[in-house]
């Protein structure tokens, strides 16, 4: 299907997998255009308060595609516009600016709208303060907002010469995690060659370009010099992405996908890889990792039941989203987390993480044993790097 020029090409592209990945502390949900403007007011101000966050209008709460009605028509969509920018900078207090692009995806048309993390300590939509936790947009408890506003206030004593450092940490901060996403599936491309499964990381590939794309045009990745190498890789991704598959075409595929992949590793070894991690964060990483183990040993209780009462492909679901919180950690300098860690919690991490792509076939259970199998010796191997740890590294 053409895409119209009013609409955002890339971001079409992007929109399946964007729905696939279900709400989250950076990601809101909208059937449809809020007829109050409280409750938008409220996604933009929560989202300014605490993080930048991306709003979808035209898509159900479980991901599921229902299009924005009437939106065909440039009067339509400066109307939608126009409705935005009054809750933006009308409702929403301080006035915040979106990014708003329409996308389309089959015959649907849905509203995109990235919202910035605010340059203040709090916004508030109707006089009241919001905050994002989670999938939620609530309102902010008291302390909360003396909390924001008395870090604003150490914050601003800071010179002009301290922010840039700051500016700089942010860059490689959202670099670091768009890389580390590229080099998962990069890693895992020989795995995922068919659909779903090729489209999807396909579809992942795109959107990193996309957000590398973005990341070139901020004025601090230009006054670095970092800007076109951000490009170059945006393209090699793109590649990946576009290109027109044929019967045959799985070693040109295979071809740009690694060198996509080692692109992205160079570049994060260049912007990440030898920033030490402080005590606090991998405190942090410990707990996550912790975490995961308790997940996926109630995963384990679970999964025969699971399999009789047919909520299979949910579990697998659960696995390997179990398995995507553990790569997303392995690919940063957590060696003092213990000898050889990194390399253990790649494996279960990897496992886990393409669990989805198990088949299940009608074979008398094997293929279902196969998968809990896999699942029960990936918690006894996370349960057991879990004892290793340093007991004073474990939140009590």
């Amino acid at each position: 299907m053409k895409i119209p020029e009013w609409a955002d090409e890339s971001l079409s592209r992007d929109l399946p997998i964007l729905r696939s990945r279900g709400e989250s502390q950076d990601l809101e949900y909208k059937q449809e255009f809020p007829k109050n403007a409280r409750d938008l007011g409220k996604e933009i101000a929560a989202f300014a308060t605490s993080n930048t966050g991306t709003i979808i209008i035209g898509v159900s709460d479980f991901g599921e595609l229902v299009g924005l009605p009437s939106c065909h028509s440039l009067e339509e969509r400066d109307q939608i516009l126009q409705r935005l920018g009054g809750i933006s900078t009308g409702t929403v207090k301080p006035s915040v600016i979106p990014t708003a692009r329409f996308a389309i995806e089959g015959d649907s048309v849905v509203l995109v709208i990235s919202v910035p993390k605010g340059s203040q300590p709090v916004y508030y939509s109707n006089n009241i303060p919001y905050i994002r936790h989670l999938t939620d947009a609530r309102p902010a408890n008291p302390h909360e907002v003396l909390d924001r506003v008395s870090e604003y206030l150490e914050k601003s004593v800071n010179s002009l010469k301290e922010s840039a450092p700051d500016e700089k940490m942010q860059l490689y901060s959202v670099l670091a995690r768009i890389l580390v996403r590229v080099l998962i599936f990069a890693d895992q491309a020989g795995e995922r060659m068919v659909n779903p499964w090729l489209n999807m990381w396909r579809s992942e590939f795109g959107y990193a370009a996309s957000e590398l794309r973005e990341l070139a045009t901020s004025q601090i990745s230009i006054d670095e010099g970092d800007d076109s190498e951000f490009r170059e890789l945006s393209i090699l991704l793109d590649k990946v992405a576009n290109l027109q598959l044929y019967l045959g075409s799985g070693p040109e595929l295979e071809g740009i996908t690694k060198a996509a992949g080692d692109r992205a590793g160079d570049m994060f070894e260049k912007y990440v890889g030898g920033t030490p991690i402080d005590e606090e964060s991998l405190k942090h990483i410990t707990n996550e990792i912790v975490k995961s183990s308790r997940q996926l040993r109630d995963l384990v209780s679970r999964a025969e039941e699971m399999a009789d009462s047919g909520h299979f492909e949910q579990m697998q679901g659960e696995a390997s989203d179990i398995g995507l919180s553990i790569l997303k950690v392995i690919y940063y300098n957590i060696d003092p987390l213990g000898e050889g860690i990194q390399t253990r919690l790649k494996s279960v991490g990897r496992l886990l993480h393409l669990t989805e792509t198990m088949g299940i076939y009608m074979d008398g259970g094997r293929s279902t044993q196969a998968v809990i199998h896999r699942v029960e010796q990936c918690s006894n191997e996370l349960q057991s790097i879990v004892q290793g740890l340093k007991k004073d590294r474990v939140r009590k």
